[in-house]
């Protein structure tokens, strides 16, 4: 099977129960709540096929041409289509792994109050576009 048919493969299954969206045909995954979103991205590498994932929230705030990340997290790992036989059971487990994530970023920003406290007390030089 395709690498990339199986990371959408697997995103789907764990994701998309949780309400999260294809991005088209792309490698980004997202839940779209309101003013606010979780982007869970399945990076690819310019060396090896395989994935990175990576799982951040971006805030609607002000108007920008793509995804911002404002909270940015990467989860530990790469898995290579081309060295690791259980390259399936990988990128399920990193699937799993964003999931477990989303559903605390969930908890942590889900009211105006959190993000109004993580924007006073947080180190704003990490966001990333």
């Amino acid at each position: 099977m395709d690498h990339n048919k199986l990371i959408a493969q697997k995103a789907k299954q764990t994701l998309k129960p949780l309400g999260f969206i294809r991005s088209g045909k792309s490698r980004i995954w997202y839940k779209d709540n309101g003013w606010w979103a979780i982007v869970v991205e399945f990076q690819p590498s310019s060396f090896s096929r395989g994935t990175y994932v990576n799982v951040s929230v971006t805030h609607f705030l002000y108007e920008s041409a793509g995804w911002s990340f404002h909270v940015p997290n990467r989860l530990n790992g790469f898995a290579s289509a081309e060295g690791d036989l259980d390259f399936d059971e990988k990128v399920e487990a990193m699937a799993n792994e964003a999931a477990i994530l989303s559903k605390n970023l969930l908890e942590k920003y889900s009211t105006i109050d959190a993000f109004i406290d993580w924007y006073s007390n947080e180190d704003r030089s990490v966001m990333v576009n």
